[in-house]
């Protein structure tokens, strides 16, 4: 065998085991990790029937992959417990924090919830089967038109999304029953709690956006009173544009 055919038989042997390893896992494999994730809801207290539905009915690998590197990037790993790189600096959180922050937004089917980081669109897609109406945003132009394909694609036809900055909320929509925020800020959007209907509650990861951060719940009573708990502490990517802009004094 000559040197050139050898290089030539290297190269073909390296791209079929790239394409082995890029090939999307069998339904078989996806059904017994999604079937794992449920089980840790469970196991950790987070069994509400409706949301252990919406997580069993949505395929997270339609969700999960990264833009830049192809629809079947992170299809091995879509239902494993931590967060992956979507593509533009930004990530999908993991299905327990994306679990719990559903549970503690304490829905009901006739709510409307904001959301504010659409991300790879499987948060907003799970709470589109809880409640009625789902209103997302999403600052990164490719990610949220792609979202935006993904739900019309997926028949998600009670979500609502926009390429805006979310630090303004949504007013047009305006109050919402829930928000949720699902990138780091070092204060709450002054334009999210007035949006925040009285009764109302808003989950939102408050702190440094480059350190840990503190997911805190904020309650607006009838009054409309605000009262503020932390639920655990987290790291989340930031809130850009205003968000950012402030904390750098801009």
């Amino acid at each position: 065998m000559t040197k050139k055919s050898t290089i030539f038989t290297i190269l073909i042997l390296f791209s079929l085991l790239i394409s082995v390893h890029a090939r999307r896992p069998s339904n078989r494999y996806l059904k017994n990790k999604k079937r794992q994730m449920i089980k840790l809801f469970k196991r950790i207290g987070l069994n509400k029937p409706e949301m252990l539905n919406a997580f069993r009915v949505l395929d997270r690998t339609k969700f999960a992959y990264h833009r830049q590197k192809g629809k079947s990037s992170n299809a091995s790993q879509a239902y494993a417990d931590y967060p992956l790189a979507i593509g533009y600096g930004q990530t999908i959180s993991s299905p327990r924090m994306m679990a719990i922050m559903t549970h503690y937004l304490k829905l009901k089917p006739n709510h409307k919830v904001l959301e504010i980081g659409t991300g790879s669109g499987y948060q907003a897609a799970v709470l589109s089967k809880i409640v009625k109406k789902v209103f997302t945003i999403e600052i990164v132009r490719p990610l949220g038109k792609d979202a935006r394909r993904i739900f019309k694609q997926n028949g998600l036809y009670n979500i609502k999304n926009k390429i805006a900055d979310g630090y303004y909320g949504w007013k047009q929509h305006a109050p919402f029953d829930r928000i949720m925020v699902t990138c780091a800020t070092n204060h709450v959007p002054p334009s999210l709690i007035r949006q925040l209907k009285p009764g109302g509650i808003m989950l939102i990861p408050v702190g440094h956006p480059y350190r840990r951060q503190q997911l805190k719940i904020i309650k607006k009573t009838k009054s409309g009173r605000i009262r503020s708990r932390t639920l655990l502490r987290v790291k989340f990517v930031p809130m850009t544009g205003k968000a950012l802009r402030s904390l750098r004094g801009r």
